[in-house]
C-alpha cells in the first residue's frame, strides 16, 4: 500500500513510520508530517478521483443546491474532510468499509472542539439513498424550512425531495 501511494505521489513527504491509507495521506484523515505542496495535490487528486459516493453526493452539495457553498476535500487543522460547508461549520463525511473508526472517532472530536458539527454517511446509504441524505442535510441547515408545510420549495435552488409520510 506504501508503495502504490509512493508510485502515485513521488513528493509526498511523511515523518516517522506514519501507515498511509489508501484514501488519506494518513490514517484517519490527519495530515501532521505531509508537506504543503504534497498535501495540495492530494487534495486535488481527491477531487478528480471521488468515490462513486462522493460522486453523488457532491453532486447535490454544488453550486449552492442546498442553499449554502460547500467545499470538498478540505483541510481543517492536521485533517482533511470530504465536504464543509465553513459558514454553517457542518462537515459531511462518506465512508466506506476502510475506515477506521478508533481514527474517526479522535478526528470527529477534534473538529467538534473547533465547533464543527460532523454528519458521517456510509457510502452505500448515499448510493441508495441519496434524498434521504440531502433531507438530514436539509435538517441541519434549514431546519425551519424542512417540512412541506413551510415551503421547502423557497429554498434557493434546492433538490425536490418526496417526502412519503404512509
Amino acid at each position: 500500500m506504501q508503495k502504490e501511494m509512493q508510485a502515485s505521489f513521488p513528493n509526498l513527504s511523511l515523518q516517522g513510520d506514519s501507515a498511509l491509507h489508501p484514501n488519506l495521506p494518513l490514517e484517519g484523515g490527519g495530515t501532521e508530517g505531509v508537506k504543503t505542496k504534497s498535501l495540495n495535490n492530494f487534495c486535488r487528486h481527491n477531487r478528480k478521483n471521488k468515490t462513486p459516493a462522493e460522486q453523488k453526493l457532491w453532486s447535490i452539495l454544488r453550486a449552492n443546491k442546498l442553499g449554502v457553498h460547500f467545499r470538498q476535500q478540505h483541510q481543517i487543522g492536521q485533517y482533511l474532510v470530504d465536504f464543509v460547508c465553513l459558514k454553517k461549520k457542518l462537515i459531511i463525511e462518506c465512508d466506506g468499509g476502510q475506515h477506521n473508526e478508533k481514527a474517526d472517532a479522535k478526528k470527529t472530536h477534534f473538529l467538534e472542539n473547533e465547533g464543527y458539527v460532523v454528519l458521517r454517511f456510509w457510502n452505500n446509504e448515499v448510493l441508495a439513498n441519496v434524498e434521504g441524505c440531502a433531507v438530514k442535510i436539509l435538517e441541519f441547515l434549514h431546519p425551519l424550512q424542512t417540512s412541506p408545510l413551510k415551503g421547502e420549495d423557497k429554498l434557493k435552488g434546492a433538490i425536490k425531495i418526496r417526502m412519503d409520510y404512509s
